[in-house]
């Protein structure tokens, strides 16, 4: 009987989304690895549709308090690396500072970090994963950072309460930045 239990709710992950953004409802939802689905609502945003031959489905969400970028890639097409590696090199870049890495925990489908800058101030970078799916999540204030962490570690002890978090002003894509550094192509290209 539990091997069966095992499957559907393997089949069960399998087709439930991980990650969802509901623009109509200003709501980001969540799985967590216990299939209890969280969501966060948010206040006024802005949402760029993001345009690659490789990508099904990608744009990046903007306001006070965090930032994303969702990429869907076509089924035919692959990261040339690690799309996280990827994604804080181009912050690096973008930002103009080295990032140090401060913490790390991974979740299932979550990997959450903080990043200390040159300047002495925190990021909090939240990445998800799914099958051609990737989300890339700065946490401008460290609020979801925390309380979703706490969710899924009710041990975890938040250490950046009274750090400076980075006030991120400027817009970072993969997607929009694919066709010159090329992170991700057909499979075989």
């Amino acid at each position: 009987m539990n091997f069966f239990k095992k499957i559907i709710n393997s089949l069960n992950q399998m087709s439930s989304h991980i990650f969802s953004f509901n623009a109509h409802n200003s709501e980001l939802s969540f799985l967590l690895p216990n299939d209890e689905k969280i969501d966060f609502t948010l206040d006024k945003f802005d949402v760029k549709t993001r345009h690659d031959p490789y990508a099904i489905d990608a744009y990046t969400f903007n306001n006070p308090d965090i930032y994303f970028e969702y990429i869907h890639l076509d089924p035919v097409c692959s990261w040339n690396g690690l799309a996280r590696g990827y994604f804080v090199s181009l912050l690096q870049k973008t930002i103009k500072e080295e990032l140090e890495l401060q913490e790390r925990f991974e979740f299932g489908h979550y990997e959450f970090s903080t990043y200390k800058t040159s300047k002495n101030s925190y990021i909090h970078l939240i990445c998800i994963w799914e099958v051609n799916k990737e989300v890339f999540l700065i946490d401008k204030k460290g609020v979801l950072y925390q309380n979703f962490i706490n969710l899924l570690d009710s041990h975890y002890k938040y250490e950046f309460t009274d750090k400076k978090i980075y006030e991120l002003d400027t817009e970072i894509s993969l997607v929009k930045q694919n066709s010159l550094n090329q992170y991700f192509n057909a499979s075989g290209e």
